[in-house]
């Protein structure tokens, strides 16, 4: 990865500022479908991961670790944004994208969702955009 990223900003401008989306395995729904995933049920964790979808997660980070990663790379950050876990708008849509995941697990998916979305503000964020400064 770090690999990656050095060939990606070596392209960028001096005084550049690139903006990593950090999928966050700090937050509260990839602690939830690590846990679940440990008891044996991967259904969760592999959704989490998009697996099976055209744009999967290769990596969950924390913002400290993508930290590191950037400053091999000469970056230095500068901030940290923290996005929304979910939107409610487009959940049932965005839930029944899985085609492989029955009517049954959907349900159960949206309806944990909007369960805990009063709380999720109060806990860990499962992403942050993590903004670096590329020097002069």
């Amino acid at each position: 990865m770090a690999d990656a990223l050095a060939a990606a900003f070596e392209r960028l401008a001096p005084g550049g500022t690139p903006c990593l989306s950090c999928p966050d395995k700090r937050g509260f729904y990839f602690r939830t479908a690590a846990a679940l995933d440990r008891l044996g049920f991967a259904g969760p964790y592999h959704r989490l991961w998009q697996r099976g979808l055209p744009s999967p997660h290769v990596w969950y980070f924390t913002p400290a670790l993508l930290d590191r990663v950037t400053a091999q790379a000469g970056l230095a950050p500068i901030g940290r944004l923290r996005l929304a876990t979910i939107e409610l708008a487009g959940l049932w849509s965005r839930i029944r994208t899985v085609r492989n995941m029955s009517l049954a697990m959907s349900v159960a998916s949206f309806a944990f969702s909007v369960a805990v979305y009063p709380l999720l503000r109060l806990l860990p964020s499962d992403a942050t955009a993590c903004f670096y400064r590329r020097p002069e």
